[in-house]
């Protein structure tokens, strides 16, 4: 009889667990999503309106995921980063919650270059220095998708850990549109080094 009460009871534990596991990592997927949209979105109003669906998201949900689930705490770091401006508070919350992220699984490559971002506009974490941070990202994962890709070389480029001749510059181009690699490698390289990487590499 005990038997049978303890494997009852450890099976609602593992059942209420699974439900827990089921309602965070929806969150955390719903809110990545707005976030994903708002990036898309150039109306100020409609971006906003996303940004903030996605925080409700995430703060609203029973199972206060940020606090415990690495990808909802990154939702949420993601989005006061895209909602702050300058607002001090903001970006302050952006960077807790990247470091939240990373301290709950350190795999995280945007959270480490948004703590690069971060420092770069005099917010500092207590984790790594600006160069730290960007190599932090290049290890958990060498490619990103293209607007993450395009400032983490350019804030690699500004912290001086990667030249015009690095490799990872090259095989940036390579994987890239041509139109849209030179339009990143504009935004920080001179003139005539965007152009000799661009005519010595060719996009697929």
């Amino acid at each position: 009889m005990i038997a049978r009460i303890v494997a009852v009871f450890f099976g609602l534990a593992i059942m209420t667990s699974s439900v827990v596991m089921f309602e965070a990592a929806g969150a955390a997927a719903n809110a990545m999503s707005l976030i994903e949209n708002a990036r898309s979105n150039d109306a100020p109003v409609v971006r906003a309106q996303l940004l903030a669906r996605a925080e409700r998201t995430i703060s609203g949900s029973w199972a206060r995921p940020a606090w415990w689930h690495a990808g909802a705490a990154e939702a949420l770091s993601a989005t006061s980063w895209l909602q702050a401006g300058d607002d001090p508070a903001k970006l302050g919350a952006s960077r807790d919650w990247a470091v939240r992220a990373i301290e709950l699984s350190p795999v995280q490559p945007h959270a480490w270059l948004r703590l690069a971002l971060l420092g770069e506009l005099g917010v500092e974490n207590p984790l790594c220095q600006i160069e730290t941070c960007l190599a932090r990202s290049w290890q958990a994962a060498p490619i990103l998708l293209f607007d993450a890709e395009c400032a983490r070389l350019a804030a690699s480029y500004r912290a001086g850990v990667l030249a015009p001749s690095d490799p990872r510059l090259s095989a940036f181009v390579q994987r890239t549109p041509r139109h849209r690699a030179a339009q990143c490698l504009a935004n920080f390289l001179p003139a005539n080094a965007a152009f000799e990487i661009l005519v010595t590499n060719t996009a697929p």
